[in-house]
């Protein structure tokens, strides 16, 4: 996988790969930052968000198994 470097602006959250002149061609402020895009690195959720997750889909299940066994 490749890395992708590319720019956002701080002023007005515009995100490109080129910002010519040194500012953001949206807004004209010259408050750039360099990100880099890493679709490896995509954000993951908290451990404790997947247990409460699966013990919410867990408790869900019961209760309908629950309602509706005769």
């Amino acid at each position: 996988m490749t890395k992708k470097i590319g720019y956002l602006c701080r002023g007005c959250s515009y995100q490109g790969r080129q910002f010519p002149q040194g500012v953001c061609p949206a807004c004209g402020s010259s408050q750039i930052q360099r990100v880099q895009d890493s679709e490896a690195a995509e954000t993951t959720l908290p451990r404790w968000r997947l247990l409460l997750l699966a013990g919410l889909w867990g408790y869900l299940a019961y209760a309908l198994w629950d309602k509706f066994s005769v």
